[in-house]
């Protein structure tokens, strides 16, 4: 399978091309053929760095040439949406990193050029293939009835925190399994600290009948995620593999009857302990390039972030209040 990757900063050549490196070695016939980038001299770099034949500074002529079987798109948040149109209207299977859109227009641009042309096509939430994360979400039994997410940055003063702040939301929402009936935001402005910043938070009612509260503090001095999900039976606490709880590649508990049943580390989960696997990187290609194969659709699509993105919109436009019509 023959791949081309647009956008060539710090997350493909840290998390991405490290994965696909390690999907060839267990035997996945993938060739990352070409790498494009604005800047030309970062996208020789990354081809250089991880043997790839060919670099390009504009994207239409590696598509035109390469004729790729499939693309992932590591764009800034900015440029996502037009790469991604133009990937899908051209009918290339496509692989890309959140969020789909920093607003509903873009987001349902997205959609309907997958719905038009009905290219196969994955989102890269990476917590929704976290495995300390799936683990969570696998003990719960689909019996969740409330959920308490943490996100903490240390000195994260920039004027738009919601391209982060969409991986609490969506991964909270992917937990719940169920549309969001209504949500509040309370924000805590905090204007000596940049324009725009502010912590936030914010309380879902679910259409199952669940709920969850998101804490959102971009002014700690560390950096940590934390999920807790509640069962009739059971309490489920999940650390997300960064910050303090880099050492075990975070963890996941179980407590019954108010003691704790079992505490697993993240490598429990891992053949490795790199952080492309550890984070969700690994497992979330797989799965794309193994839909790809099988001619399968993947379950993470434009369409599954639809409510992730609206929320992460109400947030940049400081919305208190919102209800499903």
């Amino acid at each position: 399978m023959k791949i081309c990757v647009i956008g060539c900063g710090w997350i493909a050549g840290a998390m991405h091309l490290p994965s696909i490196a390690a999907l060839k070695e267990k035997g996945a016939d993938l060739e990352v053929c070409a790498v494009a980038d604005v800047d030309i001299n970062r996208a020789k770099e990354l081809a250089d760095k991880f043997e790839v034949p060919r670099a390009y500074g504009d994207y239409y002529e590696m598509l035109a040439k390469e004729k790729p079987d499939a693309v992932l798109c590591l764009t800034s948040v900015h440029a996502t949406c037009k790469v991604s149109v133009d990937v899908l209207e051209a009918g290339i299977p496509l692989f890309l990193e959140k969020p789909p859109g920093v607003n509903p227009a873009e987001h349902e641009a997205m959609a309907s050029a997958a719905a038009k042309t009905k290219t196969p096509h994955m989102v890269a939430f990476n917590r929704r293939h976290m495995p300390v994360m799936t683990r969570l979400k696998e003990l719960a039994e689909g019996k969740i009835s409330h959920i308490s997410y943490e996100m903490v940055r240390r000195n994260r003063f920039e004027n738009d925190f919601a391209s982060t702040a969409i991986h609490a939301v969506d991964t909270t929402l992917w937990l719940a399994g169920s549309p969001v009936k209504k949500t509040e935001i309370i924000y805590k402005e905090m204007p000596a600290l940049g324009e725009n910043v502010a912590n936030y938070f914010l309380y879902f009612d679910f259409e199952s009948g669940a709920s969850a509260d998101i804490r959102i503090v971009v002014n700690a001095q560390e950096s940590y995620e934390k999920a807790t999900a509640h069962t009739p039976t059971r309490t489920l606490h999940c650390a997300a593999p960064m910050g303090i709880y880099m050492g075990g590649k975070g963890r996941v508990s179980l407590v019954e009857n108010n003691a704790e049943v079992s505490c697993e580390a993240g490598t429990k989960f891992c053949e490795t302990e790199f952080e492309f696997e550890t984070n969700g990187f690994l497992k979330e290609n797989e799965v794309f390039f193994d839909c790809l194969t099988r001619g399968e659709r993947p379950a993470d699509d434009i369409e599954s972030a639809r409510q992730s993105v609206l929320v992460c919109d109400l947030i940049r436009k400081r919305v208190n209040k919102w209800e499903r019509n």
